[in-house]
């Protein structure tokens, strides 16, 4: 009896010991867990910014985090298809197709469903067309896939649809780290001022937007390609930029000093011209803010703009009607460049007004 006594309590013992031991193992686990997921979620920020910013060294810290990772055992599926998937996306930086392949065939083993999985495995896809219907499933089947959407933006974008890059970029940057917003934001924007281009431009037209620079010659062929503003003097007719352009400048709309045929177009030669669209030939409103000011004794209210300049009435007048905008709320910067998509915006709200 005695003997069977030790027995029972040796046994109760035993399953102490090892319900305590079980717990312990569980408090430990999900704490590495906790500490493993804010380690995820760093790698993936650092790789997002590094699409951005494509230093090498930074690059390879990320290798050694993701390896760190992989040296804690776990057993949660999910979480190693993410870590896996990150780890294809590094070799992505690197421009290794092969490794990246491996490494997601590893991640799809784990969680085929994995939204980062189907996100490097967009990525992996050649063709844009095919990467958009990819895409375009895969967010159907989880509208709340931000990363879907951001990188469906960013294939829209490279497709020249802007319209349904904006929209997609609209729909997610919102709710994803700011590293994608700082990844994503200046193809944003160009979007957002695409989105206002007529959906029938000229192929004239569509090469000019496209540039970071437009020639003087370049605002003619906008202007012609875009508005009826020049009918007067082409009667509807077809001219050659070049020819129509020599005709302008010699109507005031550019500066006497520039070079037609070789100049490039600054925010004050965009002003000029756009104030001789918008008031046409009268010279008493042409010039009426500089008389105003020279009269009233004023000083320039633009710090940047001289009052005795040919285009200061021009550019005051254009920043007062809201169509040309100050740089940070204070400055002009009169030779500041201008993109095509900035004069073919502005050449919109000056015809507008007219």
């Amino acid at each position: 009896m005695k003997n069977k006594f030790l027995i029972l309590l040796l046994c109760v013992l035993m399953v102490f010991v090892s319900c305590s031991t079980i717990q312990k193992d569980s408090i430990y686990s999900t704490t590495l867990s906790q500490d493993n997921i804010r380690n995820v979620e760093h790698i993936e920020i650092n790789i997002v910014r590094q699409y951005r910013e494509n230093n090498q060294e930074k690059i390879e810290e990320i290798k050694k985090d993701l390896n760190a990772l992989l040296a804690s055992p776990s057993s949660d599926r999910s979480y190693l298809a993410l870590v896996y998937a990150l780890y294809a996306d590094y070799f992505l930086l690197n421009r290794d197709k092969v490794s990246a392949k491996k490494m997601l065939k590893t991640a799809e083993s784990y969680n085929p469903h994995e939204e980062y999985v189907h996100l490097v495995k967009s990525r992996l896809t050649d063709k844009l067309e095919d990467k958009r219907d990819y895409l375009i499933s895969m967010i159907k089947l989880n509208p709340r896939a931000y990363r879907l959407q951001s990188e469906l933006g960013f294939v829209y974008y490279l497709l020249e649809d802007y319209t349904g890059a904006l929209v997609a970029f609209d729909a997610s940057l919102d709710f994803l780290n700011e590293e994608y917003g700082l990844l994503y934001g200046e193809k944003r924007e160009y979007c957002r001022k695409f989105y206002k281009v007529d959906s029938d431009v000229k192929n004239s037209t569509a090469q000019i937007l496209t540039q970071s620079k437009i020639s003087l010659i370049d605002m003619t062929t906008l202007t012609q390609d875009n508005t009826h503003a020049l009918d007067s003097i082409t009667g509807t007719a077809f001219w050659r930029p070049a020819m129509l352009a020599d005709r302008l400048k010699a109507a005031g709309w550019y500066d006497d000093l520039v070079n037609i045929s070789k100049g490039t177009a600054t925010r004050k030669d965009a002003a000029l011209f756009l104030w001789h669209l918008l008031i046409g030939n009268d010279n008493e409103v042409l010039t009426q803010y500089s008389r105003q000011y020279v009269y009233s004794g004023k000083s320039s209210p633009i710090k940047d703009v001289a009052i005795d300049g040919v285009f200061f009435d021009a550019i005051i007048g254009l920043v007062e009607e809201d169509v040309i905008p100050l740089i940070d709320g204070r400055l002009f910067v009169p030779d500041g460049d201008v993109s095509g998509l900035d004069f073919y915006e502005w050449l919109k709200k000056a015809d507008g007004l007219r």
